[in-house]
């Protein structure tokens, strides 16, 4: 509802703003251009690139949607010493965790390298919700934050729910499954699951590299240091504000 979009929107105004490394190869903190490419939804998705993202989020989110809804059979039908699925389930949530901590600025410091942001999404495949959205802000702009999120998140969220995490390893552990019996043992019940999972993360690291290239020109127009002097403004402390990011005109997309 128009709420949660205003406080999302919000929410982003802070991630982009708190997260956006300072001095060095990047303009200053809050001194962020409007990104060439920002729009809303409609005339995003005209962009080649925001397919890229999309197949990049899809292909990352279903490996992790996998594991999360069918940890307890994988566990179970798991060959060789016991696995207990609790266990298991706790040990990758902790993994994520962790990993959501750090992402963000490992990220950051890809960019203050005069990295693209979407390059980390090749290194940082399991752990990419943190630099989800600012890159999404950052490539399509702050002023329709919350309509382009939902494009990204939820979206592909719910294709790779229902056509990988269910139907598809479903699929694979029911044709494994012996006759007689209505569980499969063994590393063949979700053997082919893993391997197509793992085919989607080479798709997403070819399409993050695809658009890590092509989104150059957003990161040279409004996020690297365009001169010598580092992009360095005032900070509040010295008695200047800094600009509020997406100051531009909202196009009606």
């Amino acid at each position: 509802d128009g709420a949660g979009g205003a406080l999302l929107g919000a929410e982003a105004q802070v991630v982009l703003g708190a997260g956006r490394p300072s001095g060095g190869a990047v303009r200053g903190a809050g001194a962020v251009s409007r990104s060439p490419w920002a729009s809303g939804p409609g005339k995003m998705l005209k962009r080649a690139d925001s397919w890229l993202l999309w197949l990049v989020i899809f292909s990352l989110q279903s490996g992790g949607i996998l594991l999360t809804t069918n940890m307890g059979n994988i566990a179970q039908s798991r060959g060789g010493g016991n696995t207990d699925a609790a266990e298991a389930t706790a040990m990758f949530s902790c993994a994520q965790s962790l990993g959501r901590l750090f992402s963000g600025r490992l990220s950051d410091i890809a960019v203050r390298r005069r990295i693209p942001r979407p390059f980390c999404f090749v290194a940082l495949t399991a752990i990419m919700y943190p630099i989800m959205i600012v890159t999404i802000g950052e490539l399509f702009g702050t002023e329709r934050i919350a309509s382009n999120y939902m494009v990204f998140d939820g979206c592909p969220g719910a294709v790779s729910s229902i056509a990988v995490g269910k139907y598809f390893a479903v699929a694979v552990y029911e044709a494994n499954v012996p006759a007689g019996s209505d569980k499969c043992f063994g590393d063949g019940c979700y053997r082919m699951t893993f391997v197509a999972v793992a085919g989607l993360q080479l798709i997403a690291g070819s399409c993050a590299v695809a658009l890590a290239m092509r989104s150059r020109i957003v990161y040279t127009a409004s996020i690297f240091d365009p001169g010598p002097t580092n992009g360095a403004l005032p900070s509040p402390a010295d008695g200047a504000s800094a600009p509020p990011l997406g100051t531009g005109k909202a196009e009606n997309a």
